[in-house]
């Protein structure tokens, strides 16, 4: 078996922490690499989404647990898709028709909006 350190390139250069794959995340740093606040990454946190670990009174969040927390939200995001007719992964929303779009259709063809 090998130990970590033989498995680090950084050992040859003697300077391990620049070169070593960063394994776990502060939940600030999970936030940014999720594009959210720090609140929602608590959040998902709190209810389970999202797993961490505490070091002593240091949570953590690992990175594998981001990407797969990503992954997740995008085969969810799959199925709606495709649930609703729609192929890729941005489906086309035509189908929602809003008030004020609906309204902007009707002066666009001479017509009156509702009063």
């Amino acid at each position: 078996m090998q130990s970590w350190t033989q498995e680090c390139p950084a050992e040859h250069h003697g300077d391990v922490k620049s070169s070593a794959r960063t394994l776990l995340l502060t939940v600030e740093q999970a936030a940014a690499a999720l594009a959210i606040g720090r609140t929602k990454t608590f959040e998902l946190i709190r209810t389970g989404e999202l797993e961490s670990i505490l070091i002593g009174a240091s949570r953590r969040v690992p990175t594998q647990a981001v990407e797969a927390y990503v992954l997740r939200l995008r085969s969810h995001s799959l199925k709606v898709s495709r649930f609703l007719g729609h192929s890729g992964a941005h489906p086309d929303r035509s189908w929602l028709i809003t008030p004020i779009a609906l309204c902007s259709q009707r002066t666009q063809h001479g017509q009156h909006p509702d009063p």
